[in-house]
């Protein structure tokens, strides 16, 4: 397997999580007495550090006008903060660290750092991470479910 296609599988492997946890949290608030909407929200928090991880990475090894060690914390921080606080704004703040992670990548691409078929991949991911937060946080306002 080459390592695009790795990292591709792997990408869309790691989305399986939010999809479960919102579409089964329209149904129903457990299963095996696991807090699905949390289960969401704490594998979010976990993903967007992560992310926030690699940027570290790209920052130590290249030179770019953005100082990535800030955002990269920055954007662990307020996931982090987001299992903490109370619904709704805890969906709000990791909706909102997803996107902002996603406006950093663009900025490294166009820096020339990161390849198109990663930020492609990003893209996609990002958008399903992003609706399973939408669906999760309709569930809060008993909007779906």
């Amino acid at each position: 397997m080459t390592k695009i296609a790795l990292a591709k599988f792997l990408v869309y492997c790691g989305i399986i999580p939010f999809l479960v946890c919102a579409f089964l949290g329209i149904y129903q608030d457990t299963i095996f007495e696991i807090n699905l909407k949390r289960a969401l929200l704490q594998y979010g928090a976990v993903i967007a550090s992560f992310i926030a991880g690699t940027h570290w990475g790209i920052f130590l090894s290249k030179k770019l006008e953005i100082n990535l060690f800030l955002h990269s914390n920055f954007s662990a921080l307020i996931a982090w903060i987001s299992i903490m606080v109370s619904e709704p704004i805890n969906h709000y703040l990791l909706i909102a660290v997803f996107i902002y992670l996603l406006i950093i990548d663009k900025k490294i691409l166009n820096a020339g750092f990161i390849e198109n078929w990663y930020f492609s991949i990003r893209v996609n991911a990002s958008i399903i991470v992003v609706l399973s937060l939408l669906i999760s946080l309709l569930s809060v306002f008993s909007i779906l479910g």
